[in-house]
């Protein structure tokens, strides 16, 4: 016995040669002719956007289908679209081409629009958790010295598409020792030449 097709399975029997499957489904859908029928009433986006919608004591949360970060998705008649852009823009307004709506929650899944500010992408990525967010929080370099405007130094890294910041101590102390070493391998290989 088979279970969780269209209608109710009744009996499945499967041979070598073909598989037979006989169902047991309501009348109306046994013939072609009275399918076409049976409409369903569309429900509206609205409609289908608030079945999708759990609310909590702070967040709306969307139970709907979404991507692997969370971020849900909501069928807007033509194509799938991002559901807190959607809400953000049926709730509050349109969303200007060039920027992008932050979750001041940091709950991807959440689609409250008063969770949701319009921010540049630049300012959603330094708000955010990844990488260049963190490193942006930082006041301090990992030795303890303060990122003050004296002590750093802006500087684009290898491929100059993005900029860090370094400290000024950190590196003269850097740069300091690797001219010491420098110079004691200097004064050693001056001392083989002249020993051998």
């Amino acid at each position: 016995m088979l279970s969780g097709m269209i209608g109710f399975v009744v009996e499945a029997r499967f041979a070598p040669e073909k598989a037979t499957i006989r169902t047991a489904l309501p009348q109306h859908l046994n013939h072609g002719s009275q399918l076409s029928e049976v409409v369903m009433p569309k429900k509206s986006r609205i409609e289908r956007f608030w079945e999708k919608v759990q609310k909590t004591d702070t967040c709306w949360n969307w139970i709907g289908s979404h991507d692997r970060k969370r971020y849900g998705f909501l069928w807007d008649g033509d194509a799938n679209v991002r559901v807190h852009r959607w809400a953000y823009e049926y709730f509050v307004g349109p969303i200007p081409k060039s920027l992008t709506i932050d979750h001041l929650c940091r709950n991807p899944s959440c689609v409250n629009p008063e969770h949701l500010e319009i921010v540049t992408n630049r300012e959603n990525i330094l708000r955010g958790e990844g990488i260049a967010g963190r490193n942006a929080r930082k006041t301090h370099c990992k030795r303890g010295h303060a990122f003050t405007k004296e002590n750093t130094n802006i500087e684009n890294t290898k491929y100059g598409a993005m900029r860090r910041r370094r400290c000024r101590i950190c590196r003269n102390q850097l740069e300091r020792e690797c001219r010491k070493r420098k110079r004691v391998f200097s004064e050693s290989q001056a001392e083989n030449v002249n020993s051998g």
